[in-house]
C-alpha cells in the first residue's frame, strides 16, 4: 500500500516538491489570517507559521545547494574521512569569520556584503555552519563504518537479508518473528 509513496520519496526532487507544497500551504494560511479580523491568537499562530515557512525554505535551499554542488558530489565519493574533517574545519572558520563580519556590520564598522544587509551575511554564515556539521557527521559515520564491529554487523545484516529474500522468511536476526 505504501510502496508507491516510498518510491516517490526516493528522489530529492520529490521531497523538494512535497516541501514546497507544505511551504506554500502554510503561506496561504498566513495570508488568510491577514485577511481575517486581527486577534492575538491568530497573530501568534501566524508568527509560528511564518517561522516554519522560513525554516522550511532554508532547508530546501540548503538541500538544493548541496545537491547541485559539484564540490559536495566529489567530496561524498572520497574515501578518506579526514578530508571531511578538513572541510569541516574550513567551514567552521568561514562561519566564524562571517559571523564577525555580521557583528561589525550591525555596529556600522564594516561594509555590508552583497545586497547591503546583514541578513545575507547571516544566511551565508549559517550555510557554512551547516556544511561544517554535515561534513563532521559524515566523517564520524565513515570512521565508525570502518571499524571491525561495523564490518561484522554489515556482513551479518547482508547475510540475513539474503536468506530472507531467498527463502521468504520474516524472522529477524535473532530468530524472533517480526509480526
Amino acid at each position: 500500500l505504501l510502496a508507491p509513496l516510498r518510491t516517490f520519496f526516493i528522489t530529492n526532487a520529490a521531497r523538494d516538491k512535497v516541501g514546497r507544497l507544505i511551504q506554500y500551504a502554510l503561506q496561504l494560511v498566513t495570508c488568510v489570517f491577514k485577511i481575517l479580523p486581527p486577534s492575538e491568537a491568530r497573530q501568534r499562530l501566524a508568527q509560528t507559521l511564518n517561522s516554519m515557512v522560513l525554516n522550511l525554505s532554508n532547508a530546501r535551499r540548503a538541500a538544493r545547494t548541496l545537491e547541485f554542488s559539484p564540490f559536495v558530489a566529489v567530496l561524498t565519493r572520497h574515501k578518506d574521512p579526514e578530508l571531511f574533517g578538513l572541510v569541516a574545519r574550513w567551514a567552521i572558520a568561514g562561519f566564524h569569520c562571517l559571523d564577525r563580519v555580521r557583528w561589525l556590520q550591525q555596529h556600522g564598522l564594516a561594509l555590508s556584503l552583497f545586497d547591503g544587509s546583514t541578513r545575507t551575511t547571516t544566511r551565508l554564515s549559517f550555510r557554512m555552519l551547516f556544511v561544517a556539521h554535515a561534513c563532521r557527521t559524515i566523517k564520524e559515520l565513515r570512521r565508525a563504518a570502518t571499524t571491525h564491529e561495523a564490518a561484522r554487523l554489515t556482513r551479518r545484516l547482508r547475510h540475513a537479508e539474503t536468506a530472507r529474500s531467498r527463502f521468504g522468511d520474516s524472522s529477524g536476526l535473532n530468530g524472533c518473528s517480526n509480526g
